[in-house]
């Protein structure tokens, strides 16, 4: 039996590639920091060995990895609030940058025939040179989430040249899912088309500015005119295991193909629950942002040729996934006063 490795599994891909590995036999073991506390807002199958460390802690990484010895070892631990990351750059770096590094050294010295997957972003790309974007579009970060990623991602290439490791990077544009965090654009439209559906003027949850999602029934965005590649996290985690499959390890660009502003996917979203966007949501100029990412789209055309590997859930289908996940959440924590509303789209 094989067996596969997560760091970062307690995350979103975290849990959908666990899922996906089961599904294909694997022995999965995964590391996080906090696991006990993660395990109850986020359950895990009994099958899977959940390991309390921290990847910037090397003895800790030292001791699961001896432990298990793994066949394949998949990076996805990240200090991911893109933003955010301009106000604490020391532990984005120390995660995302110097947790990869640390991961790498000690899989060469315990399992140097282990193929490893690194997770890199789309957020390389910053404000992009040209439309779409591929493996060889030049990177021209904007923060520090963007600067550790491109440190992780030229370690990998080095590691692979240097000492032969199979180590491979997919380059993940935005992806989402009903287990994405709530600061995240997508969930948030979301969640506040639920509000929309149920009835709700203010949300029980707040936003960065420390203020309710929705307030008097609006839903408050920054630059609705922001436009992504944004795919499905479940689709995505095939992705990475397919790139390991794969005979020699090569960076590939994991995306759609497509790019939708936020304000388009607010009509989708609003659409989804007989409401008309335009009622509900505003843009709030405290939640723009000083300097915005440009466009992104992918360019996927080498992981469709080389491995066949294609994105297939629509946008439409991850909205509706995401809203209904959203309208059983509140129903559940307003309890009665909404129960009644409650329905799948």
């Amino acid at each position: 039996m094989r067996s596969a490795f997560v760091a970062g599994i307690t995350g979103q891909d975290g849990w959908y590639l666990s899922q996906n590995l089961l599904a294909k036999g694997y022995q999965v073991h995964g590391i996080a920091r906090h696991v006990e506390s993660s395990k109850g807002c986020t359950p895990f199958d009994s099958r899977i060995n959940l390991i309390d460390a921290d990847l910037c802690k090397s003895d800790q990484v030292e001791a699961a990895l001896q432990n298990i010895c793994p066949d394949e070892i998949y990076n996805l631990a990240a200090f991911s609030r893109t933003y955010a990351s301009i106000a604490c750059p020391d532990e984005v770096f120390a995660v995302n940058a110097r947790g990869a590094v640390i991961l790498f050294d000690l899989a060469r010295d315990i399992c140097p025939n282990a193929r490893i997957f690194q997770a890199s972003s789309s957020e390389m790309f910053g404000k992009p040179s040209g439309q779409p974007q591929n493996e060889n579009t030049p990177f021209n970060p904007l923060n520090p989430y963007a600067e550790s990623k491109i440190y992780a991602h030229s370690a990998a290439t080095e590691y692979r040249k240097h000492y032969g490791q199979f180590i491979a990077c997919g380059i993940l544009f935005n992806h989402e899912s009903e287990r994405s965090a709530q600061h995240f654009a997508i969930q948030k439209i979301a969640h506040g088309a639920a509000c929309a559906r149920l009835g709700l003027h203010e949300s029980p949850l707040k936003n960065e500015l420390n203020m309710p999602i929705v307030s008097d029934g609006k839903l408050h965005m920054g630059n609705l005119m922001a436009s992504r590649d944004w795919g499905y996290a479940k689709d995505y985690v095939e992705a990475m295991w397919t790139i390991l499959q794969h005979d020699t390890a090569e960076d590939f660009v994991i995306g759609t193909g497509n790019s939708f502003t936020l304000e388009r996917i607010c009509e989708i979203a609003y659409l989804a629950v007989g409401k008309h966007w335009q009622d509900h949501v505003q843009s709030d100029s405290g939640l723009l942002r000083n300097v915005d990412a440009g466009r992104t789209q992918a360019d996927p055309n080498k992981i469709k040729k080389l491995l066949q590997w294609r994105a297939i859930t629509p946008i439409e289908v991850i909205i509706k996934n995401m809203i209904n996940a959203q309208i059983a959440k509140l129903s559940t924590e307003l309890g009665g006063s909404v129960a009644h509303l409650r329905s799948n789209l």
